[in-house]
């Protein structure tokens, strides 16, 4: 069973596929970056190898979009919250909640799932 997991902050998306296993307990996440394709990797941070964009404001809200996926995904097990549907797509949004972009000061938290 596949399905397309996006993750969006700001506009900014970070897309990965979820394929379960047939007993539906052990799955494998596999990020995209959009300069190569899949990356193979189940780490969010795996789209940084290649900056797809220019801008430095654009690289920021991606790193907070990185880190906001990383933090939550520690927290709590998002897939839980998958729609469990073969070939489905699931899209989470992120609000940032402080005073700074950076990842390592103040809070993520998860917003709304569309």
């Amino acid at each position: 069973m596949k399905q397309t997991v996006k993750f969006v902050y700001e506009n900014e998306e970070i897309e990965c596929k979820v394929e379960w296993e047939d007993d539906g307990k052990e799955f494998d996440v596999n990020f995209f970056d959009p300069q190569t394709g899949y990356t193979g990797r189940s780490d969010p941070a795996a789209v940084q190898g290649n900056w797809w964009y220019q801008n430095d404001e654009a690289q920021e809200i991606l790193r907070s979009l990185i880190e906001s996926v990383k933090q939550w995904g520690d927290a709590e097990d998002w897939t839980q919250f998958l729609s469990w549907a073969d070939g489905a797509e699931d899209v989470f949004e992120f609000e940032w909640d402080g005073v700074t972009r950076s990842g390592y000061d103040g809070e993520y938290r998860e917003l709304s799932r569309k």
